[in-house]
């Protein structure tokens, strides 16, 4: 058996014909498709999620740029397709209508911030140690 060349393979797949409406969505990994799956896996078929895991669903989606009431849409689009049995190419355009998610630089500069502190206590820490000793 003869292995199809890479070439031949590449230019069949670009000479299928475009179905309209055949593209993606939403880009690849977007926030507002994972959270609606996270909310999907987290509600258990038609039954609704517990309070508690919603509250850290909608937490996860404000950290990463969804407003709270958008987190709070989403994750209700989540449950009911988890009651309809999963989440579908009309779900994501309904996930498309939200607006692009913008997570806020807050927590990097937060991360500095704390990652300076851990070194100047750690060398003031070091040096206290050294003059107790001597």
């Amino acid at each position: 058996m003869n292995p199809i060349p890479i070439q031949s393979a590449q230019r069949a797949r670009s000479d299928l014909p475009r179905v309209p409406g055949a593209e993606k969505v939403l880009p690849e990994g977007d926030t507002r498709w994972v959270l609606a799956a996270r909310a999907c896996l987290a509600a258990d078929g038609p039954s609704q999620m517990e309070h508690d895991a919603r509250e850290r669903l909608k937490a996860w989606g404000v950290r990463r740029g969804i407003s709270p009431i958008h987190a709070a849409a989403i994750i209700a689009m989540g449950e009911m397709a988890a009651a309809s049995g999963g989440l579908s190419r009309a779900d994501a355009e309904r996930l498309a209508t939200f607006p692009v998610p913008t997570p806020s630089p807050v927590p990097e500069s937060v991360g500095r911030f704390l990652a300076i502190s851990i070194v100047v206590l750690t060398v003031a820490a070091g040096v206290l140690f050294v003059v107790r000793w001597m």
